[in-house]
């Protein structure tokens, strides 16, 4: 997001050269779509604060990115996942994410 893929890559490198078992969860960004309101609203709002985001991943692309650094097993938390493990009964002012931006990966 704020990194570029190189530093990415670097700290995911190193992080799963740390031990035998390491795991991770973290955020990532989505391709933003540009025919989508919401999505250039925030892109043009971060950047406009001084922190524009750099780097986005599809699922596919992140995991690629895992595996290059040594990470093995890649779960998402689809929104059907997140929904039916945090979001049941689901609540009108907490929604669930539209979207997979969430993962857990080990080596």
């Amino acid at each position: 997001m704020y990194l570029p893929e190189e530093a990415i890559r670097t700290s995911l490198t190193a992080m799963a050269a740390a031990s035998r078992r390491t795991s991770i969860t973290l955020s990532f960004r989505q391709p933003p779509n540009p025919a989508k309101p919401s999505d250039t609203f925030l892109d043009n709002k971060v950047e406009a604060l001084g922190e524009p985001f750099i780097s986005s991943f599809t699922e596919e692309a992140i995991a690629a990115v895992l595996q290059d650094c040594g990470f093995a097993a890649i779960e998402f938390l689809t929104p059907a996942k997140a929904i039916a493990d945090y979001y049941t009964p689901q609540r009108e002012d907490l929604p669930p994410p539209r979207h997979t931006t969430v993962l857990h990966a080990s080596t």
